[in-house]
């Protein structure tokens, strides 16, 4: 599995995140038909981490999480739900050493309905960066 695919098994498995969406924990863009709260989430750079002799078997992943919820007060709940259960965290995900992940920042939005109703999605966006190790390729 991929640092992905470990995040996310480790935020359905967090007990305050699956309390507010369950298992709606999905890649960007939302499978149609859902209903808010849920959480989305993208991977947005990664970085090979290099030293003088190579590759030094640590990357970085910086990801965007975004709480989702019809309800300012949800979004905001899941949100902080999301940052107590990833910030600083360490250990391993799906067979991957995670050496630490690190809240960056915090950022509020709404979103308007795209049909033209009066209904608004508000979001809490989250991003994360991800220390953890990776293979080194053999170049012998």
């Amino acid at each position: 599995m991929s640092i992905k695919g470990g995040m996310v098994a480790h935020l359905k498995a967090d007990a305050g995140v699956a309390a507010i969406v369950g298992t709606k924990v999905y890649p960007v863009p939302i499978p149609q038909g859902q209903s808010a709260p849920y959480l989305l989430y993208q991977r947005y750079d990664t970085d090979h981490i290099r030293d003088l002799s190579g590759p030094s078997g640590l990357r970085r992943t910086s990801f965007q999480l975004d709480a989702y919820s019809e309800s300012p007060a949800e979004a905001e709940a899941l949100s902080e739900s999301v940052r107590l259960s990833l910030d600083g965290w360490r250990g391993t995900w799906s067979g991957i050493r995670v050496t630490s992940v690190i809240l960056e920042k915090i950022t509020d939005a709404f979103i308007n309905d795209p049909d033209g109703g009066e209904d608004v999605l508000y979001r809490v966006s989250i991003d994360i960066i991800v220390w953890h190790a990776e293979s080194i390729p053999d170049t012998e």
